[in-house]
Parts: C-alpha cells; structure tokens; sequence
C-alpha cells in the first residue's frame, strides 16, 4: 500500500484521493492538497518562480507536461514502485512540486519533512530511503553529521539543485557509494531537462541531456532548450554555456551576472570558481559572492562580499594579497565587504540583488 508519512501519520494514496486526511500546519496541508488534485486528475497547475534572478512570476503548466518530465527523470535514474523517497525541498516551488509528482505517478512512498538545513536527522536511524533530492547546503550539513552521512549513502540515487555545488562539496561526494548528480532545469522547463553525474563512473564536467531534448545556442551564446516538458516550445534562457555535443554542454554562468568594469567583460562566475579554489586551498570556510557595485571611474567595479563578521584589518589584507598572487588585474576584486548573513528569497536561495543593494546603502 503507497502512501505518505508525515510526522509519524502514514497517508495512503487511496486516503489522499478521498481526502480522508488530517495534518497539522499550513505547509503539510498543501503537500496533500496538492497530491488529492493530482491523484484526481487535475489538468492544469500554478507555479512561481523561486525568485533568484528577477521577481517570482506565476506559471501554468499542463499536467502533461509533468507527466512528460516525470518520464524523462525515470527513464535516466530508474525510480521503482514501492521504493521509499524523501521529499525535504520546499514543495512551493517546482523541484520539490516535482518530487510529489514523480512519487505520485511512479508509485514511491513518500516520507515529507520539512526544508531544514539536515533532514535526515527528522528520521529514524533504521529507515532506508532509496531516493531524494537535495540542495547543496543540505548536502554539506548531512556530510558533516556521521549518522546522517550514513544514511545518505544507503541511497540508491540523488538529485541536488538550487545553487551550484562547490568543488570542495564535490571532492567530498567521491568517498560515497550513493550516485549523486546536479540537476539543469527551471520552472519553465517543469524541473530538469540535464544531469551532470558527480561521483561514480560516470562523474563528469558535463551536463547531459534527458531523452528526446533538443539544445542548442542564441546569439549571445544562451542556451535555448527544446524538450516534452515544453511541449516542445523553445524555451531561451539567461545561461551562457559550451556546447559539447548535441546532448551535452558546460554552463559557464549567467548572462545577466556579466559586468562591464572599466570596458572589461567580467564573468562573474568564472571568477568566483577561481576565489572557490583560493578559499579550499586556504582553509576559508566562509561563503561568498561576487558582484558589481557602481564606480565613478569604471561605472562598476568587482566586489567579494563575504557571509561572515567583518575580519581584522590585518586578515583582510592577507587575502587580498594572495588575491592579487591567484588572478589577473583584471578579475582582480576591487573591495571587500561583508554582510552577516546572506539575504534570502521566499524559496531560500541567495539573493544577489538584495545582498549587492545592502552593501550599497552602507
């Protein structure tokens, strides 16, 4: 029998679809609510946007069309029935929306928690799960829990989205049996449409496509997406990325996150991979981003704002000094701030624009 756990209550499906269910808490109700529309038919969905690159904007998609990324995903991990999945990613937006309805469709039971920086330690000691998706924050605090970094390896499969993951994070996925890949994809997109394996055999530096998408370039080197979870419409995106092969590319960064400083093209992603190697070499734990802040001379100039209480003087000037020694004038931050806590959006990634405009009004 399928079902749901939340907070110690099991749920069947059939329960679900008769809407013979009780839960405390506004978010765990829409959890079932949602799986009642879906196990009953429901044609039509909306969705938001998370709200990392411009404001959140409402999106209806097709049930047709989830059922086709639904497909797409099972045909490239090979989900099975009565296999248990834990949904721990915020279930307003679509990855996690995505997580029910692959659970729902497929036939996984279903153990629903929710988002908290390690969700494992929500479970008992002896439950397997087989399958969950993952951001990169949860990710490194499950590793750091000896117990929960246990029982992520019993997994036979995960998918981490959100944000990038770190090469550190990466490196430390090695050790693990459990098959982890980053996910390519947005609410546009119905999730997914690529994985990049990132441990295993098949760990790579490439994303890869899921059957029947179609990829390819616009002239600002963007990527423009084909697939059955847009009904085959093109979808053009803000991602400047490589292609390999016609199944296969590297994202290089956002559009959108290109500054122009003094006439110079700076990627900032590029960069901040550089920084990323300088901050592991170094044993800096802090995160970090870079960004653009407006400057008389150059009209904008390159920043590292830092997540972190502001450092003595003397240990700011070190790291601009090994700074200086890792990376040309050019990519070169001009200023470093810092900023207690990163601000946030409604779907918990980091919000450039508000962490930028904060230091600005210092």
């Amino acid at each position: 029998m399928r079902f749901v756990q939340i907070e110690q209550q099991k749920i069947t499906f059939d329960q679900i679809a008769l809407k013979d269910y009780q839960v405390r808490g506004d978010y765990h109700q829409k959890v079932l609510d949602f799986c009642h529309a879906w196990l009953n038919g429901q044609t039509t969905f909306t969705l938001h946007t998370s709200g990392s690159t411009g404001k959140p904007k409402p999106i209806t998609l097709q049930r047709e069309q989830l059922l086709a990324s639904i497909w797409m995903t099972d045909q490239a991990l090979g989900l099975q029935a009565m296999h248990n999945a834990l949904v721990c990613i915020n279930t307003e937006y679509i990855g996690g929306k995505m997580m029910l309805a692959r659970c729902l469709e497929l036939g996984l039971n279903m153990y629903v928690v929710k988002p908290s920086s390690n969700p494992f330690q929500e479970l008992p000691d002896n439950l397997t799960i087989d399958f969950s998706a993952l951001v990169p924050l949860q990710l490194q605090q499950i590793l750091e829990h000896p117990q929960s970094k246990y029982m992520l390896n019993s997994l036979q499969s995960v998918i981490v989205g959100g944000a990038p993951v770190s090469q550190q994070l990466q490196k430390e996925l090695q050790a693990l049996n459990v098959l982890v890949y980053q996910t390519y994809g947005m609410t546009e997109t119905v999730s997914h449409i690529a994985l990049k394996a990132l441990n295993g055999n098949s760990a790579s530096t490439l994303y890869h496509t899921l059957d029947q998408v179609k990829i390819s370039l616009d002239e600002r080197n963007c990527l423009v997406i084909e697939a059955p979870s847009t009904n085959f419409a093109k979808i053009i995106t803000n991602d400047v990325v490589k292609l390999h092969s016609e199944n296969s590319f590297e994202w290089i960064g956002r559009y959108d996150h290109v500054i122009n400083s003094g006439g110079v093209k700076i990627q900032l992603e590029e960069v901040e991979r550089a920084v990323e190697n300088l901050f592991a070499g170094e044993g800096y734990t802090a995160n970090f981003l870079l960004g653009a802040v407006p400057d008389q001379a150059l009209g904008e100039k390159l920043v590292l704002l830092m997540e972190d209480q502001p450092w003595p003087q003397k240990q700011q000037d070190q790291l601009t000094r090994q700074l200086r020694q890792k990376m040309d004038k050019y990519h070169m931050p001009k200023a470093i701030h810092f900023l207690e806590e990163f601000p946030k959006t409604a779907s918990g990634k980091t919000d450039r624009t508000r962490a930028f405009q904060a230091i600005e009004q210092d």
